[in-house]
């Protein structure tokens, strides 16, 4: 693409279909390919600006703005051809009915089950990569909450690992705002619903997992379990070099009881006597 500007209007939807295909075909890279769609996108707006005349754009009179005019349309087509591609992926995988195999040959059998699990992980490379362009503000928040209600009305136990997968990533974003935080308070008191009693299937598990993690402030648990740690830590500290100075205290006040304790009881002494001679004390006339 670089430097073909004539070209780009014409391979732009190729680009978009083949990045995005490898990119739900491969869910554990959706941040690096959410990076390299934004990077695509960045350097096409600069193609409105810098795009040379060519072709029919020849023309010497014809004003800079002018020249790049043809190329402003596509690079607002760039975005729209990926959020329709977003869009209908989702649709599908929300209303995708798994085929009726019993009726098949062997060979047409394992076929079907092949594509099944393929179109499962590309179903689920979608609501990765969706929640991916939302953290870099190519998606808007009123798109992801049509999303995630969607998904949570969904009884299937797929749809909803997958909200789950994906209120994990996103889920602080947009709860970061009042407006978002009040829908939030409906999606997750709903999940906790769903999340069911103590005896939980793998649904349930991952659903409490993501309520948890919203009561722990979108901390994951081991810097929540850090936190806690270290003021338990703080409190011990604090009680390792205060306890000496205490225990002198309290011994010093319990020595200084025992001795006023003995005092009290002891006797008055007798009257002293030198070289075994008694005193007398002088008598008043």
């Amino acid at each position: 693409i670089q430097g073909k500007y004539h070209e780009v209007p014409d391979l732009l939807p190729g680009v978009v279909a083949v990045l995005f295909e490898v990119a739900l075909d491969q869910p554990k890279f959706c941040d690096l390919y959410a990076n390299v769609f934004l990077d695509l996108c960045k350097r096409f707006q600069k193609f409105s600006v810098e795009a040379p005349r060519t072709g029919e754009d020849k023309d010497p009179s014809a004003a800079p703005a002018e020249n790049g005019g043809r190329y402003s349309e596509m690079v607002k087509g760039f975005r729209k051809i990926l959020l329709e591609k977003c869009q209908r992926r989702f649709e599908e995988g929300m209303n995708h009915a798994a085929p009726t195999t019993s009726k098949m040959s062997e060979e047409e059998r394992e076929r079907a089950t092949l594509e099944e699990k393929r179109f499962r992980r590309q179903t689920l490379g979608n609501v990765g990569f969706i929640a991916e362009l939302y953290k870099r503000n190519v998606l808007t928040e009123g798109v992801m909450h049509n999303v995630v209600r969607q998904m949570l009305n969904s009884n299937h136990s797929e749809i909803l690992e997958a909200l789950a997968a994906m209120l994990t990533s996103m889920g602080e974003k947009l709860d970061s705002n009042p407006r978002g935080r009040a829908h939030c308070d409906v999606y997750f008191a709903k999940l906790q619903r769903l999340a069911g009693g103590p005896a939980k299937t793998r649904t349930e598990s991952l659903l409490a997992d993501v309520v948890e993690l919203r009561n722990r402030e979108w901390k994951p648990r081991h810097d929540f379990a850090s936190s806690e740690h270290a003021i338990t830590r703080g409190r011990q500290s604090v009680l390792a070099l205060t306890a000496p100075a205490v225990a002198q205290a309290h011994l010093r006040d319990k020595a200084n009881k025992e001795l006023l304790a003995g005092r009290d009881a002891a006797p008055c002494p007798a009257p002293s006597k030198r070289s075994g001679r008694s005193v007398h004390f002088p008598q008043v006339p």
